[in-house]
């Protein structure tokens, strides 16, 4: 690996730097940390959503309940990012913890799960 300014190049053959990869994570770590006002809001947001979709995977355009809508003031794009920074954080709000359910063209799916239930 050699450095020239800010940037980094691998020369091992045949395989990722793995410095690369621990960065990678890192900047996403950090993208997607949880401000207090977004974990104020998933702890009033998730009950709701919990009470809509229960265990089952969801789209975000699905949502259709004006009182869960207004948690993000209909904004669509904003409720995803918002339930990606819970998935990829990993916190349980209330007891109930968002997970990735997998994608279908290109939209993220999501899922509920209670800190009771087994995986």
């Amino acid at each position: 690996m050699t450095s020239q300014s800010n940037f980094v190049t691998c020369k091992t053959a045949g395989s990722a730097c793995p410095l690369l990869g621990r960065l990678e994570r890192l900047e996403q770590m950090v993208g997607n940390r949880l401000s207090s006002e977004d974990r104020r809001t998933l702890e009033r947001l998730l009950p709701g959503l919990g009470g809509a979709f229960g265990s089952d995977a969801f789209f975000v355009w699905q949502i259709d309940d004006p009182a869960i809508l207004a948690f993000t003031g209909g904004n669509m794009l904003k409720m995803g990012k918002l339930l990606g920074k819970a998935a990829n954080s990993g916190v349980s709000f209330g007891g109930l913890t968002v997970t990735k359910a997998g994608k279908k063209q290109n939209a993220q799916r999501w899922r509920l799960r209670r800190e009771d239930d087994p995986i």
